[in-house]
């Protein structure tokens, strides 16, 4: 009996990563074993530090790709560590700690006929001498990892792998893999765009490139891969073909740290002057009256040389608000109101979780996430860095604001899309965690 001969995948598979300074190389990955590391002669050799010389090995088994880890230094899929795991499109192996390579399926080509199209395209980064990044047929990946093929190193607000550029004979696709920064097209933030020239590409809104087409003859596969790909842009589906959630367990070094810590730094102060300037353009004039604060009780009244100190507060209408200005100057005074209401300042906020209590005592903006420099720190695979803010503001109300998380961030269930009060007894939804919010009010 003749044994069968081994299938054939319908897909060609390749590793893709930056193993020169400033070269992009790329392997094939035969339907047989694969030996991965830094010994010469290997299939893909990875002649790097930390690189050990029989790594990692990948194999088919007549449907799916397999990678194994060989090695003490371990091998990482989509951050994760694994021992043997199946492969998938667009996963990123990671060799030690520093060695990234992307995995990569791609339909084989069939029939091919000349028809117009892109006979060129590339992206230039901003600046007077900026060298041009083509954009070769098929994929391109943009991101701060050096594994892409577009590597963007000056900001840390770019992802790792950020965005996707597919090149089909007749079209540009740009779409944004999950970043937690967002990706722009002249401006406005996109999912999913048709590219055309001149068109202006934005990561993060702080690393730019124009985008160049040229148009002429060129060869058009006629597979149903790449007939699909050539749907109209009305028609393209949005849906994430990259699951950005490895992105949320990785850890940073200290150089990224320092550099996302900065630009947050300098992004969250040039949001609270445009805000501050906003709220006093828009704030209306109020007329105010002089309450005397009342004498101190016991024997000799004030203090010789001191004068009865007096709180500015809104010039009441009525006995009812008078009331409260009077309550409201006593508070300025240091004494209590009879009772703290829903507008009264807020002097602690506690955030009670699974892992304890957070808690906010001072005006200022608070990172709620899992960076280990965060103030507000929830260690949990499913939150995100940098996932929402916590804010406390000069008159002390406490708000919450979305600021990038890759799961959402929910108030009492519902997504939060902008900045939104918080309320004593609210709960705060980031990732799988859950956290029950309790406002201490009185002045502090």
């Amino acid at each position: 009996m003749s044994s069968l001969p081994p299938a054939v995948p319908a897909l060609t598979a390749r590793l893709v990563g930056r193993i020169r300074p400033g070269f992009t190389d790329r392997f094939r990955v035969p339907p047989s074993e694969v030996l991965v590391g830094r010994e010469p002669g290997l299939a893909v050799t990875v002649p790097l530090d930390g690189v050990s010389r029989r790594h990692a090995r990948i194999t088919f088994d007549g449907k799916s790709w397999w990678i194994e880890n060989l090695s003490p230094a371990g091998t990482f899929l989509n951050g994760i560590l694994v021992v043997r795991e199946r492969l998938a499109h667009l996963d990123v192996i990671t060799l030690g700690k520093k060695v990234d390579l992307l995995f990569l399926l791609r339909p084989e080509e069939q029939d091919t006929t000349t028809t117009e199209g892109i006979v060129g395209a590339a992206l230039v980064p901003e600046g007077a001498d900026a060298v041009p990044y083509e954009i070769v047929p098929g994929e391109i990946l943009i991101g701060r990892s050096s594994a892409n093929n577009v590597v963007a190193e000056e900001s840390g607000a770019v992802s790792k792998v950020h965005a996707r550029i597919e090149r089909t004979p007749q079209q540009l696709i740009l779409r944004d893999l999950n970043s937690s920064n967002g990706t722009y097209v002249n401006g406005e933030r996109v999912m999913i765009a048709l590219l055309r020239d001149g068109d202006e590409i934005a990561l993060a809104n702080v690393v730019h490139y124009r985008v160049i087409i040229q148009r002429g003859a060129v060869l058009s596969a006629t597979s149903a891969g790449m007939s699909a790909r050539e749907a109209p842009a009305a028609q393209l589906d949005t849906r994430a073909q990259f699951s950005p959630e490895w992105k949320t367990r990785y850890d940073w070094d200290s150089g990224e740290i320092r550099d996302i810590a900065a630009l947050q730094a300098r992004i969250i102060a040039a949001d609270g002057e445009r805000k501050r300037a906003k709220a006093k353009k828009e704030a209306p004039t109020e007329k105010v009256a002089v309450v005397a604060a009342p004498k101190p009780a016991g024997r000799g009244g004030v203090k010789p040389g001191l004068a009865p100190r007096a709180a500015a507060v809104p010039a009441a209408k009525d006995h009812a608000s008078a009331a409260q200005a009077a309550a409201d100057a006593l508070a300025a005074q240091g004494a209590a109101p009879a009772a703290a209401g829903v507008d009264a300042p807020v002097a602690e906020l506690r955030l009670t979780g699974p892992a304890g209590d957070l808690v906010v005592t001072q005006p200022g903006e608070y990172n709620l996430g899992r960076a280990k420099d965060a103030p507000l720190r929830v260690d949990n695979p499913t939150v995100s860095r940098r996932h929402a803010l916590i804010v406390m503001t000069e008159d002390r109300k406490a708000f919450l604001e979305h600021s990038g998380g890759a799961n959402g961030t929910r108030l009492n269930g519902a997504n939060v899309a902008k900045r939104t009060r918080l309320s004593d007894g609210d709960r705060v939804g980031i990732g799988d965690v859950e956290l029950l919010v309790r406002l201490t009010r009185g002045s502090r």
